[in-house]
């Protein structure tokens, strides 16, 4: 198994590319994690538009989990532009 440090949750935002790419290395994450961009991923966790998109970005985390055993997930939003990353 090859294992990451981290799963990323992010926005398709081009906005967040760059700032996230930039935390994640300064903060030792750099080529260590599994990326799932999705348009509202932060919001489809708690508050998705629909079900379904709710259900498919936790068959990505759960995938990212079984196969590369994450010790974090780190979930963006849009403060992200403005503020810290957090992980969760």
């Amino acid at each position: 198994m090859h294992k990451v440090k981290a799963v990323v949750l992010l926005c398709i935002d081009f906005r967040f590319q760059k700032v996230t790419q930039d935390w994640l290395s300064k903060n030792g994450y750099h080529d260590q994690t599994d990326q799932i961009i999705v348009a509202g991923a932060s919001r489809d966790l708690t508050n998705p538009i629909e079900n379904m998109h709710k259900e498919a970005l936790l068959r990505q985390l759960q995938l990212s989990i079984k196969l590369h055993d994450p010790d974090e997930i780190i979930k963006t939003f849009y403060a992200t532009l403005h503020g810290p990353i957090e992980t969760i």
